[in-house]
């Protein structure tokens, strides 16, 4: 088993694999399933659909930005929201007196656009959606206390493989090229890190709004041509090391 970073492989077996170096014909080839997990909770609950749609991104970026480059396979998604308080639906447990945070959209839309999101953004890139979960819960204690997914959590997880040689990064020689790689920078998505730390009603709301990213499946596939062709040389393979710079760059 190897950790890098963000992402566990654990080793698999010798397979027949096309790969470019034999055009037409199958040769051995060593892989490792890697598997990596991301929660764009924040994000998805100020704006569910983007935010559903940048956590896909981040973590399929993270996927092939494992060891000197991994391949992407497929995706998991799940939610966790409160209570929907569905219109014509009743449900014992719902508590229609409780209240929650105006700058986060409802449980219920959350779990229908952040689903939407996601599946938007695999279908795009090209990365089928598997297996997935959902969970509601909220309610008052005996205590008092309330208890309740307020802050919803997104789970994203994808499934990789990577060759057994690309397992391990290389370190950095003087010398060596520097390149980065993926779309420009926008100014969106600013503060996001420091946003989603916050305890829900300190920021203002349109900041939170604007500290979420926006997807770009498209750019996103168009990156991940780029590392493909590179892993897919083997040990000529001219990645070092890579990592992930957010915003669809690597």
């Amino acid at each position: 088993m190897v950790h890098d970073r963000m992402t566990d492989a654990i080793k698999g077996f010798l397979v027949k694999h096309l790969r470019p170096d034999k055009p037409g014909s199958t040769c051995p080839l060593s892989k490792i399933r890697s598997v990596l997990l991301k929660t764009p909770n924040f994000p998805c609950a100020v704006s569910p659909c983007p935010g559903a749609e940048t956590g896909v991104g981040g973590r399929i970026r993270d996927t092939h930005a494992t060891g000197r480059g991994s391949f992407v396979v497929a995706s998991t998604a799940g939610y966790r929201v409160g209570n929907l308080n569905m219109k014509g639906s009743y449900a014992l447990w719902e508590d229609s007196s409780f209240t929650y945070p105006s700058n986060f959209a409802s449980p219920l839309q959350i779990l229908i656009d952040a689903s939407n999101g996601a599946s938007e953004y695999g279908n795009k890139f090209g990365e089928p959606l598997i297996q997935g979960y959902m969970r509601t819960f909220g309610m008052r204690l005996p205590s008092g206390e309330r208890r309740e997914w307020l802050k919803p959590i997104m789970f994203s997880a994808g499934i990789g493989l990577i060759d057994n040689i690309h397992t391990l990064k290389g370190e950095p020689e003087i010398g060596i090229l520097v390149v980065k790689i993926g779309g420009p920078a926008y100014r969106i998505g600013m503060g996001g890190g420091a946003a989603s730390s916050m305890v829900s009603g300190q920021n203002d709301a349109e900041l939170d709004f604007y500290a979420v990213q926006r997807g770009d499946a498209e750019m996103a596939q168009k990156l991940y041509r780029v590392v493909r062709a590179c892993i897919e040389m083997g040990e000529n393979n001219p990645i070092i090391s890579i990592h992930d710079q957010g915003w669809w760059e690597l």
